[in-house]
């Protein structure tokens, strides 16, 4: 048997086994990653907080996708037109935020009138007899100035007028109000958003800046799943044994990675099946690597996250079978 034919098997040998050891390792990093996950969901919330300028920062937590799709229930959201126009612009749904401002109940009794207008009253063409009307109730209309209060604030409405001359005699008046809501959403290094907002009133030209009652972002956890087509570039350096000649290899490598698997599509945790090109230091000559899957060892390295490492298995330009490992950086 030639030492080339042994390669070879040798090669479909360890094809197998790289296989089987891919196969236990997903399965084993899937357990792990819905452990963090759970952990993430139960522990990681930040508190609302009220910050200055009537800026309010919405609580955030991770969730799920069934419980988000609950939350959307539970505040009237038409999360069917939502997603309907999400895949016309094939985005996804990660979040929502829900902000409530809410104004204070008041009754009061025994209010005397903001302002009067002047209207003299005659009953039958006849003067108001003295005495008659001691609190001008008649020969004035009574005005009440309305107004919606949000906890120190007071908001105009409109105005109430009774005019006691008329066989109508109510007179209503309301203002146009213009109501705005401003989110700006930041998003940190594990990439969870945060909502900061704010919310006003608009009334005759003026602000009104009101203080939210509740504000609330639920965000889906990220979960990994596989990306069929995501082409990336990476360059990196194999080392290995040439199959066939029983010596060392050194190759740098640039490579093009055709699918992955992972939370994020632009930093996968497994980057599968790179396709890629050498130059063998040892040997001086070319050759095509094939790294069936290689795993982002950055994110568990300071000031790193996008270095892989993983198996590869080639032959160069004389037709020498090649297994290597080899680290690459993501481009």
């Amino acid at each position: 048997m030639t030492a080339r034919i042994k390669g070879f098997i040798i090669l479909i040998g360890v094809l197998v086994g790289l296989g089987l050891i891919g196969a236990i390792g997903f399965i084993v990093y899937n357990e792990h990653q819905l452990k963090v996950q759970q952990n993430a969901i139960q522990q990681q919330v930040v508190a609302q907080q009220q910050l200055a300028d009537g800026i309010t920062r919405s609580m955030a937590t991770w969730t799920t996708k069934s419980d988000l799709q609950a939350f959307a229930t539970q505040n009237d959201i038409n999360l069917k037109a939502i997603q309907a126009n999400m895949a016309s612009l094939k985005s996804s749904l990660d979040a929502i935020n829900v902000s409530t401002a809410t104004s204070t109940p008041i009754t009061q009794t025994g209010l005397g009138s903001t302002t009067t207008i002047k209207e003299p009253v005659v009953d039958g063409g006849a003067p108001i007899p003295a005495g008659s009307d001691p609190y001008g109730y008649l020969a004035n209309q009574q005005v009440l100035t309305l107004n919606e209060t949000f906890g120190a604030t007071s908001v105009p409405f409109g105005s109430v007028g009774f005019n006691a001359s008329q066989p109508k005699p109510w007179n209503l008046t309301t203002y146009t109000r213009k109501y705005t809501n401003t989110q700006t959403l930041t998003t940190d290094e594990n990439q969870r958003l945060t909502a900061y907002n704010t919310f006003s009133i608009n009334v005759n030209n003026k602000d009104y800046p009101i203080n939210l009652t509740t504000s609330k972002i639920e965000q889906i956890y990220p979960t990994a799943k596989f990306y069929l087509w995501n082409p990336r570039f990476y360059l990196g350096v194999n080392g290995g044994v040439d199959l066939s000649a029983i010596k060392g290899s050194v190759s740098p490598t640039f490579s093009l990675q055709v699918m992955s698997y992972g939370k994020y599509k632009n930093l996968p945790d497994w980057s599968i099946l790179q396709v890629g090109a050498g130059f063998d230091a040892i040997s001086k000559r070319p050759n095509v690597l094939i790294t069936p899957v290689s795993y982002n060892i950055g994110e568990h390295i300071p000031f790193m996250s996008n270095v892989y490492i993983g198996p590869s298995v080639g032959f160069d330009t004389a037709g020498q079978w090649l297994l290597t490992g080899g680290l690459q950086v993501g481009l």
